[in-house]
């Protein structure tokens, strides 16, 4: 009975602790979040291939990256959000001494979006859903290197700026009155091209911390 009791007030103590510290996330105005992403790339993955035959290897992987997020409230449930985010996939290839091949294509966002919480401001909930859109320049860079005989090496880069926009959505659980965890996904449309190899959707987690009243 004692322990069940103990129970008890664990649970009850802990729904109550969770409405007081979303009603005092709500007042904050400001944050940022740092989040991680696995996005959908024409190299979808990670995959390593290796064949003995005339010692070739060969490698593949890519399609994950980072954010950093900087948002400010703008209304009752409307924030404004400006976003810098990198991803990169790696292309090798080797032939024993002869030579060794790396293609390396990144893409880096700099984008600035709103952000609407679906519930009201006082839901009584540490949940909070939300829908997001944005756009930005999205900045592409190409690295190609070729390294033949250990003493003939040539690099090559190419870059380009593509415009490009976001939609997408997610949840933001206020785990303290100035820290919270977050999950979202987005769909972003580089260059305005669905053929584009980095178009696609894109999975985030992350952790924020807000401040501001």
């Amino acid at each position: 009975m004692k322990q069940t009791a103990l129970i008890l007030m664990v649970i009850l103590f802990t729904g109550s602790a969770v409405p007081a510290m979303s009603n005092e996330a709500d007042r904050r105005t400001s944050g940022i979040i740092l989040r991680g992403s696995y996005w959908q790339t024409s190299n979808d993955g990670f995959e390593v291939t290796v064949t003995d035959h005339f010692f070739n290897e060969t490698m593949d992987m890519g399609s994950y990256g980072g954010w950093i997020t900087f948002f400010s409230q703008i209304g009752d449930r409307s924030y404004l959000e400006c976003s810098l985010g990198s991803i990169g996939d790696v292309h090798t290839e080797s032939n024993w001494f002869l030579s060794d091949e790396v293609d390396v294509e990144g893409l880096v966002p700099f984008t600035f979006g709103l952000r609407y919480h679906v519930l009201p401001v006082r839901n009584h909930s540490a949940m909070q859903p939300y829908i997001t859109a944005g756009g930005g320049p999205y900045w592409k860079v190409n690295v190609h290197v070729v390294d033949r005989f250990l003493c003939d090496e040539e690099v090559n880069v190419k870059s380009k700026v593509k415009p490009g926009m976001y939609l997408g959505g997610g949840v933001n659980f206020e785990a303290a009155s100035w820290f919270l965890l977050g999950f979202d996904m987005k769909y972003h449309l580089v260059g305005f091209d669905f053929d584009d190899n980095f178009s696609g959707f894109e999975f985030g987690m992350g952790i924020g911390f807000v401040w501001g009243q």
